[in-house]
């Protein structure tokens, strides 16, 4: 756990996940609670403003939130402590004979604050006060999540899925075209495997996307090109994957978006947003349901038997033109948490 701490801790100092979307807090007083680089966090709506903090009350430390969500004010159900949206504890049973804590002495021991920042509906989260701005992680990819924003239909349909693998499998195997035809033979339409060239490969400093093109000179030059006018050019298919952990996969129909966030060493929660472009075919939703279901299913299935054996392997990995995305994610991660 040592070790699973210290690479949370180096990945929130430079990093970003995304942690949710806004039609996931419709009301005020509405929250959830997701963890963020390992830390347990809720994020609460206020107005028409989100807050986030260390899921742990100022005074023992128990959780405030015990769901997964819900509404209703900032209180613990320990001892009752209630706090303000700026985390401060404003309703402390008995604290004239108990406590005798001042106001201003309340200000310094709230609920730990947690960073957010959106992107129009998709909201992002650190823990740690040395990450660059959102923006500037991103880089090209916030105007990805800016025009998806501002083109898609609301959010189609959310789930929460768990695995007993590490988010770093589900990474890497999420940046992996080689094991379509083996894990994913009838689902992803891989019964043949496809030739290597139309995989089209870009890297963006921490982050990297695939295009999937119908020849050899199609590339992303006209898509970026388009994105910076806010428009979005939606031939083919293309996913954008944003290290640590969160991924965009977009059709001509449909955009799913994944974000791999770890309970633990060898445990994640997947969260899977679903949307559609608003000249979507009806009954389009159920079918890409239905396919994302298997997909993570048996990307699932194969994460949590590689975990078995993943730390078996004397030697570096051998990767292929067609895992070249997974040499990047690897390359950084050295970077940003050590080898």
């Amino acid at each position: 756990m040592r070790e699973f701490h210290a690479e949370q801790r180096a990945l929130a100092d430079a990093c970003w996940q995304l942690l949710c979307v806004r039609e996931e807090l419709p009301e005020p007083g509405t929250w959830l609670r997701r963890p963020v680089f390992g830390t347990d966090v809720f994020v609460q709506r206020s107005g028409d403003e989100l807050r986030a903090y260390e899921n742990a009350c100022a005074h023992r430390g128990f959780p405030i939130r015990t769901g997964d969500s819900g509404a209703g004010p900032i209180r613990c159900s320990f001892h009752g402590w209630t706090y303000n949206k700026d985390g401060v504890p404003t309703g402390i049973p008995r604290n004239a004979e108990l406590f005798q804590i001042s106001r201003d002495a309340q200000k310094t021991i709230g609920l730990r604050q947690v960073r957010l920042a959106e992107l129009g509906r998709f909201v992002f989260a650190t823990t740690s006060d040395k990450a660059p701005p959102l923006e500037a992680f991103l880089g090209r990819h916030a105007q990805v999540y800016r025009v998806l924003d501002a083109r898609l239909a609301p959010l189609y349909a959310i789930r929460v899925l768990q695995s007993r693998a590490s988010w770093r499998l589900h990474a890497e195997i999420a940046l992996d075209d080689y094991h379509l035809a083996s894990i994913h033979p009838h689902s992803f339409g891989a019964e043949v495997a496809v030739d290597a060239y139309r995989y089209h490969y870009e890297r963006d400093g921490l982050h990297s996307c695939l295009l999937r093109r119908r020849d050899p000179d199609w590339s992303f030059a006209p898509f970026w090109a388009e994105l910076a006018g806010g428009g979005f050019e939606r031939t083919g298919y293309k996913m954008f994957n944003s290290f640590p952990g969160t991924t965009a996969g977009v059709t001509p129909n449909a955009a799913v978006v994944t974000s791999y966030l770890a309970t633990g060493p060898r445990t994640t929660t997947a969260v899977v947003w679903s949307f559609l472009w608003p000249d979507a075919r009806d009954g389009l939703g159920t079918d890409v349901l239905g396919l994302n279901a298997q997909l993570f299913r048996e990307d699932r299935e194969a994460c949590e038997a590689w975990q078995t054996t993943v730390d078996a392997l004397a030697h570096p990995p051998v990767l292929g033109v067609l895992e070249q995305r997974v040499r990047w994610f690897r390359e950084t991660y050295a970077a940003v948490v050590g080898a």
